[in-house]
């Protein structure tokens, strides 16, 4: 049987509880769609900025492969 890290958990468990509470502080905020959506955006770079420096096999990947994850964010924020 696989073992699952610490860290993996922690992070997944992270992941939910901040899911879980972003419609309850939308609800309560008084700033604009605009305001909310950026400032999402930026804690999610601010958070995701470390993990993604620390992976090795980031560092790894060719132009392309950086081109075909930057058109999927594209797409992503689209939708």
């Amino acid at each position: 049987m696989t073992r699952i890290s610490l860290s993996l958990i922690v992070a997944a468990l992270f992941s939910v509880l901040s899911m879980s509470l972003v419609p309850l502080l939308v609800r309560t905020t008084q700033a604009d769609e605009f305001v909310i959506g950026i400032v999402r955006i930026v804690v999610t770079l601010l958070f995701l900025t470390p993990v993604i420096l620390h992976r090795p096999g980031l560092r790894g990947l060719t132009r392309k492969q950086w081109g075909l994850l930057m058109l999927i964010g594209v797409i992503f924020g689209v939708h």
